[in-house]
């Protein structure tokens, strides 16, 4: 079997390999898990090393699954391409290309005395004018700078700061590299109108141009090939092509088929990014703008982020409802109970909400001092009522961003969602309940290395045009609004609104004690 693409996605909660076969048949996938570090409160970082170790672990388990289920051999392979978390700071290596620290990730939000002294070197105006982005402490810039404040001697030693997916590529080809999608996402310092680095911005926050590599790439861009070292870890043979690769959300858009403007999406995994793309320049700073992965300097993805969603989910099983029983010869899972007693409370939870603002929040209240709150508990509420409130609240929160912007007024009536929370058919009917929307979801948990996968296929030619990824999404469920609960649910969301209002003052002094 000649031609089998291999997609890798490192993920915040894990790296997922595939090996893809040209019509985007899954061959063979393995996950594997690493943990986020949680120093402080708000804090988040990530090991790159821990990264490293799970590329060569989930590839090399996918290809000997993929020799086993389909007789692919190692030299079969054709193509890799990586996506990744957005690494916030990046990877700090130094001369040796060695990491100096962790990363410090999308959801850290330490980095608040930053933003409030580089709004005074750049104007928040001015700064949107140049990034389509606003000055927040979840964007990189203002983490790499927590880091000279914090850390001068890791500081004088960074060589190099790449992003995940470019520390992965790395590893892989000895190349160094960086696509237009992670600079983007770094903020702060990359022209989003132009498609480069804006170094005058540079300059003025007191960040070295040199640290990142000069020429970007497009995400079909070929970086480099597989290194004799990385192939022989994986099961593979040196030589084959890697791709520069994109941030992971945009690799799910691409295997859910969602190429077109004015497509509304939703990735909701670790967190939720819900946009739309576009071509015009931005012009709300309440939602986050980056290049798309297909044509990057021409289609926009603009979106609202909600920092906590499905790690909400498993911090609620871990801390609130661990447990499993034994039904005969089936055991069901802690997920498995909880969706079946949570699907029998009715809409609003027996009056509670929560706020999931469990790691501060970013679209669009771009508050890193928020925190999660449970509101109107009593002694009747179970652990039920306490998961149907938090996905309610991840789905108002969702409704939230769409009505934050006009961006979504072509969008129609129809979000395509993909990731992880796809699995929940709990979940996907209530947000289609609570944003009147009509849900389609996609199949296969992999979406994001089906999507690396595509772009591997496109850049070597394997795959004639993005176009025959139509054929790879698999549509899964529809979930049609229910308006008896819509309008439950719409007397909830008003109030859902007003409980951050309510409380943001009183989570801040807690949050600063």
């Amino acid at each position: 079997m000649k031609n089998v693409l291999i997609g890798i996605d490192v993920g915040t909660s894990g790296t997922k390999a595939a090996v893809v076969d040209t019509d985007g048949k899954i061959l063979g996938e393995a996950l594997v898990g690493y943990p986020v570090i949680c120093l402080e409160n708000g804090w988040a970082e990530q090991d790159a090393l821990l990264w490293e170790q799970a590329v060569y672990q989930a590839s090399g388990q996918a290809v000997k699954q993929a020799a086993v289920l389909a007789g692919v051999r190692p030299g079969d392979v054709a193509g890799i391409c990586v996506s990744g978390l957005f690494a916030g700071s990046g990877v700090p290596l130094d001369e040796t290309m060695k990491p100096l620290r962790n990363a410090i990730i999308w959801m850290d939000r330490r980095a608040v005395l930053q933003c409030c002294n580089t709004r005074t070197l750049v104007s928040d105006e001015e700064l949107f004018s140049i990034t389509g982005n606003r000055n927040d402490a979840y964007f990189g810039f203002n983490k790499i700078l927590w880091i000279r404040d914090n850390e001068p001697d890791i500081w004088e030693k960074i060589r190099w700061l790449l992003s995940s997916n470019g520390y992965i590529v790395y590893c892989l080809t000895g190349e160094i590299s960086m696509d237009h999608t992670a600079a983007a996402n770094i903020g702060g310092i990359y022209d989003l109108d132009k498609g480069r680095w804006s170094y005058p911005t540079m300059e003025r926050l007191g960040i070295r141009e040199s640290l990142f590599p000069e020429h970007l790439m497009e995400p079909q861009d070929i970086a480099g090939y597989l290194t004799e070292e990385a192939a022989m870890k994986m099961g593979l043979v040196p030589g084959i092509p890697v791709c520069a690769g994109c941030t992971d959300c945009l690799a799910s858009m691409i295997s859910a088929g969602v190429f077109e403007e004015n497509v509304q999406t939703a990735v909701i995994g670790t967190s939720i990014n819900w946009g739309i793309l576009h071509r015009d320049f931005p012009t709300d700073s309440r939602l986050v703008t980056m290049p798309h992965a297909i044509a990057p300097k021409i289609l926009k993805y603009t979106y609202g982020g909600i920092s906590s969603a499905g790690v909400l989910c498993k911090w609620f099983l871990e801390q609130v409802a661990p447990f499993t029983r034994r039904l005969g010869t089936v055991v069901e899972t802690d997920l498995q109970i909880l969706e079946k007693e949570a699907g029998r409370i009715p809409p609003g939870s027996g009056g509670l909400l929560v706020l999931p603002y469990f790691m501060g929040e970013r679209s669009p209240i771009w508050d890193s001092g928020a925190r999660g709150v449970f509101c109107g508990l009593s002694m009747k509420h179970t652990r039920a009522h306490m998961y149907r409130a938090v996905l309610e609240a991840l789905s108002y929160a969702c409704r939230q961003i769409r009505e934050t912007s006009p961006v979504f007024a072509l969008s129609g009536d129809t979000c395509i969602v993909s990731g992880g929370a796809c699995c929940s058919g709990l979940w996907m009917q209530i947000l289609a309940d609570v944003t009147g929307l009509r849900i389609i979801t996609t199949d296969d948990s992999v979406q994001a290395p089906a999507g690396d996968a595509l772009i591997a296929g496109v850049s070597i030619g394997v795959i004639p045009s993005y176009e025959e990824g139509r054929k790879w999404a698999r549509h899964k469920e529809v979930y049609e609004p229910d308006w008896d609960r819509f309008w439950i649910y719409d007397k909830y969301y008003k109030e859902y609104l007003r409980l951050y209002d309510a409380t943001s003052g009183i989570v801040h002094s807690l949050a600063d004690m």
